[in-house]
């Protein structure tokens, strides 16, 4: 079996191998794009990227992503190694990648990493939102900073944790926490289960955590 690239140039390779990536041998020559990267899948969670007889693969690690554990993952398709097309796979990392804290230096302090409820709301985004208010913090009260202000935002059926908001004192280093819950995709449970030194500010973080459970201890849990 032959394939013609975009520049003339005829690529051979066996039936066998093209048949287990493609599934059909064309009659025809069949026109190959190359230098030219390709999102093949869209995705908001992560990025994906594989080459020639990986993408059969891949594309099927995507779909049982979704499936079994919410997480959408964008997938493209490098087509060709040399030359290497980057702009695909820079723009998609740009769109999934939502580990990257941002940090407002004012006073209270504002910190925040992954999905926001207004992006949320944009994008139409199914969300399930849990703020844990610092003036039931016992270290917030004692540092005299009770107007500060946790907040969670998850996947509404799964919990996995998209993005984090901090208000308050020395949120550049509570933001971290975060950080790792989002880029690991940890759960909501997961933060909850964490144990928090008390009495701390870190603990408002576990007890947002909690409050997707019923099980916050400064809080009344929801009717629901």
């Amino acid at each position: 079996m032959a394939g013609r690239m975009a520049f003339d140039l005829i690529l051979y390779e066996s039936e066998a191998q093209y048949r287990a990536f493609r599934e059909q041998v064309p009659e025809e020559e069949e026109a190959i794009s190359i230098g030219s990267s390709a999102v093949v899948r869209e995705g908001r969670d992560l990025t994906m990227i594989a080459y020639g007889a990986m993408m059969r693969p891949v594309l099927k690690a995507a779909g049982k992503l979704e499936e079994k554990d919410g997480i959408s993952a964008e997938v493209i398709d490098l087509l060709t190694l040399s030359p290497l097309d980057d702009r695909p796979f820079i723009q998609s990392v740009a769109k999934t990648g939502r580990a990257i804290p941002a940090v407002v230096f004012t006073e209270p302090q504002i910190a925040w990493c992954g999905l926001t409820e207004t992006e949320a709301t944009r994008t139409h985004q199914p969300i399930r939102v849990e703020r844990f208010p610092w003036k039931y913090s016992g270290r917030a009260l004692t540092m005299d900073a009770t107007e500060g202000l946790t907040k969670i935002i998850a996947d509404p059926e799964t919990h996995r944790v998209r993005g984090v908001g901090i208000v308050g004192r020395d949120t550049e280093g509570l933001i971290a926490e975060g950080v790792l819950a989002v880029e690991m995709g940890a759960l909501a449970e997961d933060l909850a289960l964490s144990i928090h030194p008390h009495p701390t500010l870190s603990e408002t973080e576990g007890e947002a955590a909690e409050m997707f459970t019923d099980s916050a201890t400064h809080v009344l849990p929801k009717q629901h």
